[in-house]
Formats: structure tokens, C-alpha cells, sequence
């Protein structure tokens, strides 16, 4: 594969190549275009199969790139290369356990709890190593958000140079695309994101102590659009902090994430 070099990258098409960039490869990539092919995957009967997978993959490309967003902040050492593509390959597994038809099948609000999973594997540090949390539906209108880390914990973190603790927690509310009969195509998810809270804010570490605290945050009932999938997680943050000079700075190599679904309330 021909590799552009120079002080100027293109990105695009022009005439019949296409310039582009891919994560892990230095300097810019090109690569021709052939036209016909192009114009037989749109309506050749013989590539019918292929428009039926890729409907199905375009889907959860777009769950994928919606879960990527639910991780706030997320800095470059924290997740794993190509996550987003990782992601799409796995919600598209869970996609075609469904019975709908083919290039038809999705996820479902059924799959929250794995699409949880999904997202929680992209973390490249075990988000358990420091902390344990939980998401503890206390109100319709309200959700209690817990980090428990144990003394042993707290001594590995020291050990690190580790002199400081946060861990936030953000709820979504994500909405999924589905089929839609009557245009022939996937309707495109959206996600909102609600209240940010701060369940540790820098917390000094002390040996031999442990550390517990709760935060209330507000939730909100979701009803998602019309041909759309609801689902409402919850995804904690842990960020060690160093302070030095009374600067603090995030350890991003020790920074990492878990998504969780947001219980239902029962009175």
C-alpha cells in the first residue's frame, strides 16, 4: 500500500484514490478507489448479502461510537487501541443473537447490562485494582452512586506514588437505533448525558485507612424516540492524582472506567 509523505496530509477522495489516516501508522495512506465495485455493492443482487451486513454492522458502529462518548474524561492511556471498532464487533454479536431478520437485527433495551460490559472492557487498567462501586436506586427521581476502596487498596495505590484519589460517576441516557420499515434503513441513536457527580474529589490517602463515601445523583425518566432502543447507564471514573508542590497532576497511565446499568426503581 502506497504511503503519502509530506508536510501536508490529505484527507479524502481526489479523482480516483482516497487519502486517509489510520491510528498506529505514522504518515499518511492511499489507496484506489475502483468505481464499479462501488456501484455493484449498491444494487447488484449478487452483493444483496452484503448490504444486509452491512446495515447491520453501520448499526453498531453507531452504538459503538455512542458508548465512546460515555467515558468523560478519557485520555489516550486509559482505553485500548481501536476501541471503537472492538466495540463494533462485539455489540454486533449481541446484535445477531435477535431473531429479527437479517440486515433488520439490533440491540435491544434487553442489552444494556452486556453493552455495559462491552464499554467497561475497553479500559486498559482494571478499574477494580483501586476502588469497588455501586449504583443504588433509592427514588424514582434518584440514584445513590458508592466507591469502596480497602486499606490493602489504598497501600497498592500509595505504592505507586499515588497520593490522591477521584472518582466521578455520570449518568446516560442512551437511545439505540432500530429498524425502520417504512424508510428501509436504521435509525441513527443519540445519547443525553444527565448529572456529573464527584464521589471522591482528590481524596488523601492515608496508610492503613480505608476509603467509603456516597453521592446522590438526580435521574430523570427516559423515554426514548420513536424506532429507538433505551437504555440508561451509569459510568464511574477513577483518576489517582500525584501532588506535587501542592500541584495536583491525574496519573492518565492509572486512570480507568466501568459502566454499569442504572437499576430500575421498585417502591
Amino acid at each position: 500500500m502506497a504511503k503519502q509523505s509530506g508536510l501536508h496530509q490529505i484527507k479524502g477522495k481526489v479523482g480516483e484514490y482516497s487519502y486517509y489516516k489510520q491510528t498506529g501508522v505514522s504518515g499518511g495512506l492511499i489507496r484506489s478507489i475502483n468505481q464499479g465495485l462501488s456501484a455493484r455493492v449498491k444494487n447488484d443482487e449478487a452483493f444483496a448479502n452484503t448490504r444486509l451486513n452491512n446495515q447491520e454492522f453501520g448499526a453498531a458502529a453507531n452504538v459503538s461510537a455512542l458508548l465512546g462518548q460515555c467515558v468523560t474524561p478519557k485520555f489516550r492511556p486509559m482505553i485500548l487501541p481501536f476501541s471503537q471498532s472492538k466495540m463494533a464487533k462485539e455489540i454486533l454479536k449481541v446484535a445477531r443473537e435477535h431473531t429479527e431478520n437479517w440486515g433488520q437485527r439490533v440491540v435491544t433495551s434487553e442489552d444494556t447490562a452486556r453493552l455495559c460490559e462491552i464499554l467497561s472492557a475497553m479500559s486498559k487498567r482494571d478499574f477494580s485494582e483501586f476502588v469497588s462501586v455501586s449504583v443504588l436506586r433509592t427514588s424514582s427521581s434518584a440514584a445513590e452512586a458508592t466507591g469502596d476502596s480497602t486499606s490493602q487498596q489504598v497501600a497498592l495505590m500509595q505504592s505507586l506514588g499515588i497520593t490522591g484519589f477521584t472518582l466521578t460517576a455520570v449518568q446516560f441516557d442512551i437511545a439505540t437505533g432500530q429498524w425502520v420499515p417504512f424508510a428501509q434503513e436504521m435509525s441513527t441513536g443519540y445519547l443525553y448525558r444527565n448529572e456529573l457527580v464527584s464521589v471522591f474529589d482528590n481524596e488523601p490517602l492515608v496508610a492503613g485507612q480505608t476509603l467509603s463515601n456516597s453521592e446522590t445523583m438526580s435521574v430523570e425518566a427516559f423515554i426514548p424516540a420513536a424506532n429507538h432502543s433505551g437504555h440508561q447507564i451509569v459510568v464511574f471514573v477513577a483518576m489517582p492524582i500525584r501532588t506535587i508542590n501542592n500541584v495536583p497532576h491525574i496519573l492518565q497511565e492509572y486512570c480507568s472506567f466501568v459502566a454499569m446499568p442504572l437499576p430500575a426503581y421498585v417502591p
